[in-house]
């Protein structure tokens, strides 16, 4: 039994070794509006908690915006079940979108934007991505492979929640 479960593990780490570390993940939606008043909800810290998924997934999650939560430089930080992490933008604009830095815990920097797309019709396609690299040992691999099947959903559920927020306004 011993020896199985060594040869096991060995299996795994090669693989997951020979498993690119690095990961990208998309989604994509349509909003009913033009890019300026998309923007508005995005360039916002302040109006994200209206529409981001991730207190679905932890309720107990504390935001903390930064001083500045417009513009460049806008930030903030969070703690969660995972250990927290941290976001600033470094880049925003009513026509293209928002692209920002973002930390989790130990990990290196991840790159992300929600960008922006004028169409035709008077509408905005929002495409929200993320890419990174996962620098764990033996585990990174597996880690990046599963990355778009995890993250993936949570997008779809925030630009979900950023039409109906846009598209469907309180009264």
């Amino acid at each position: 039994m011993g020896i199985t479960v060594v040869v096991l593990f060995g299996i795994f780490a090669a693989i997951s070794a020979a498993l690119p570390k690095e990961y990208y993940v998309e989604r994509t939606i349509v909003i009913n509006a033009d890019n300026k008043i998309v923007h508005d909800h995005i360039g916002d810290l302040k109006k994200w908690d209206a529409w981001t998924p991730w207190k679905t997934v932890d309720p107990n999650m504390v935001v903390v915006l930064g001083e500045k939560t417009v513009g460049v430089g806008a930030s903030q930080t969070w703690e969660d079940q995972t250990g927290g992490g941290s976001l600033e933008f470094i880049a925003t604009d009513p026509e293209t979108g928002i692209a920002y830095d973002l930390y989790f815990a130990d990990f290196p920097k991840v790159d992300a934007a929600m960008e922006l797309n004028a169409l035709p019709d008077g509408s905005t396609k929002v495409v929200w991505w993320m890419s990174g690299v996962v620098p764990t040992p033996i585990i990174g691999g597996m880690l990046a492979a599963v990355m778009d099947a995890s993250v993936g959903p949570l997008f779809e559920l925030g630009l979900e929640n950023l039409k109906q927020v846009i598209e469907q306004p309180s009264s």
